[in-house]
């Protein structure tokens, strides 16, 4: 197995790992976790923690927030062979939509000219805050964002770079790109450091699909949240293979001829027994 990584030089390392060894050097908790990842390098999907999901399969939740549906996954040692554990679950990401979009989403109804307000602005702030946003007018170029601008975008200033000239945000972008900026009643996105800021309008600036969404969810997002995973277990079953099937890259392909993993479409079968009726004792009356 080769574990590859590039250095900030840009010189590109690689270790070799013997599979077969692991087990005898790490032990059998270490092997399950780094075969478990090679089972997730091999899924087709977006990985958030032990579960991965498919930007094919979503669902709106409101104010900027959409679900994607998934399945947790987990390599667990049994007793002849090790199991891959898969449960369907749901988790709420950003909409991929302009920065603009989202903050009219967010507070559920259009922000009009200069009318964002103190609390406005930081609630917003706090929701967008070190996310990715592509800019729409250069090849989807990505950046992370730092905050917003203290002021509105109509009077933002700054110096261009023969350190003499002095413009507008809304000039530069007109002269430059020729692009009209409309949303100038609100303040722009901050990228980079607070001593050399730079300003991206939001019109022009667009969430970068598969972030997730940390913040707590209001009442009305949590019961479509519940309702996108509640599902009978005939339904479960069914979704759970569903799911495998439509990610399960193991079969005849990369991870079957250099590891020698596959991962079998079927439900393990486990042998079960119905436990009888406790009798209940109820203030030291006969037990029923």
């Amino acid at each position: 197995m080769c574990l590859c990584w590039n250095s900030p030089e840009g010189r590109v390392f690689m270790n070799i790992i013997i599979i077969d060894k692991i087990k005898s050097y790490w032990g059998i908790q270490e092997d399950c976790k780094l075969r478990d990842l090679v089972v997730k390098d091999g899924m087709r999907c977006t990985v958030v923690g032990r579960s991965l999901f498919s930007p094919e399969e979503t669902g709106a939740l409101g104010n900027g927030v959409e679900y994607w549906r998934g399945f947790y996954q987990s390599l667990r040692p049994t007793q002849f062979e090790l199991s891959l554990n898969i449960d369907i679950l749901a988790r709420p990401f950003y909409k991929p939509v302009l920065a603009s979009e989202f903050v009219d989403q967010y507070f559920d109804y259009p922000i009009l000219d200069g009318v964002l307000g103190d609390i406005g602005y930081s609630e917003v702030t706090k929701a967008l805050k070190g996310l990715k946003i592509a800019l729409t007018y250069r090849d989807n170029k990505a950046y992370r964002m730092t905050g917003f601008s203290t002021k509105l975008l109509r009077q933002l200033t700054f110096t261009l770079k023969d350190k003499k000239t002095r413009t507008s945000v809304v000039q530069y972008y007109q002269e430059r790109y020729n692009i009209v900026l409309k949303d100038v009643g609100l303040p722009a996105l901050q990228v980079g450091s607070n001593l050399e800021p730079i300003y991206l309008p939001m019109e022009l600036c667009s969430i970068v699909v598969g972030q997730s969404y940390s913040r707590n969810l209001n009442d009305r997002q949590v019961i479509e949240l519940l309702r996108a995973t509640c599902q009978r277990p005939q339904e479960r079953e069914f979704n759970v293979m569903q799911m495998l099937r439509k990610n399960n890259s193991t079969k005849g392909g990369f991870m079957d001829e250099v590891f020698g993993m596959q991962v079998r479409e079927e439900m393990a079968l486990v042998h079960a027994r119905v436990l009888p009726p406790p009798l209940l004792k109820y203030h030291g009356l006969v037990p029923k």
